[in-house]
């Protein structure tokens, strides 16, 4: 076994597993926790923001508490998450409103009509959506943190998604930053948004707070994750062209990797994979 290890949060759309591996992803322990899914009205589905965070303090305690090695043993802590969960955020980082899911369906008059425009970016249709519909609420948000931004920035201090995660967003294929003219098309003040930087930098430190939360050490640098797919396709070795790999859980998906964006929106949806440059 490596003398390194690295603490995984895993928060999926029923449930969170913390997890501790070595370098090798040789699994040393984890632990999971399930939470409701109610959805009360068709095309709604929304999940309190604090249960992802509950839920992420309860099973790393578990996860660390069943790690003979301890929290002095970890070098890194990293986030991987289902993508496309958007929650509004005051200046403190604390929900003023239920995380709208990936499920979540919404989409308001204006999308529809430049749905070509926004193509797959389903975030964008849902604060759009607040911006037709709950006015007060969007502009109210500090922020619209995507749920690694979230998550993040409860650990270490840093409002900051992966590409993987704010590709739902108004980004810009190309640059993988937001786009300035889809903000303007949309009523998307680019203030609104949180930071994006590549998967794989290192964010920040656990604070003092995460610390005492979780039961990780005060310190741990905190690297940027990645969607939970492009963290499976990564595990399980789907890094060049040919490869190909299935997921079958709340959703099912099957993915490639491409070394070049290409997209057909009826067809293909391409996202950034975890891998900096590739898809």
């Amino acid at each position: 076994m490596s003398d390194r290890l690295f603490a995984i949060f895993d928060i999926g759309t029923t449930g969170t597993r913390s997890v501790i591996v070595d370098e090798e992803g040789r699994e040393i322990s984890k632990a999971y926790e399930e939470y409701p899914q109610k959805p009360k009205e068709v095309q709604v589905h929304e999940q309190l923001a604090d249960t992802f965070w509950r839920t992420s303090v309860n099973t790393m305690q578990r996860a660390i508490s069943g790690c003979k090695y301890g929290s002095d043993a970890i070098y890194g802590v990293i986030v991987t998450n289902t993508r496309d969960s958007i929650t509004p955020i005051d200046k403190n980082g604390d929900p003023l409103a239920p995380t709208v899911t990936w499920v979540d369906s919404r989409s308001s008059a204006k999308s529809k009509e430049i749905a070509d425009q926004i193509g797959p970016r389903k975030s964008v249709n849902k604060m759009m959506w607040f911006i037709e519909n709950r006015p007060a609420l969007f502009n109210k948000a500090h922020k619209w943190a995507l749920l690694d931004a979230f998550i993040n920035n409860r650990l270490c201090g840093t409002l900051v998604s992966s590409p993987a995660d704010a590709r739902f967003g108004p980004i810009d294929h190309e640059t993988l930053k937001w786009s300035e003219e889809l903000c303007e098309s949309t009523g998307i003040p680019i203030d609104k948004l949180t930071d994006i930087a590549d998967s794989g930098t290192t964010i920040g430190e656990i604070s003092s707070e995460a610390a005492k939360a979780t039961s990780l050490r005060k310190g741990t640098p905190v690297i940027l994750g990645s969607g939970d797919q492009q963290c499976s396709a990564l595990g399980m070795g789907v890094i060049k062209p040919g490869r190909v790999k299935a997921t079958t859980g709340t959703g099912t998906f099957v993915i490639t990797h491409l070394d070049e964006f290409f997209e057909d929106p009826y067809v293909m949806f391409c996202n950034p994979s975890a891998i900096p440059g590739k898809w």
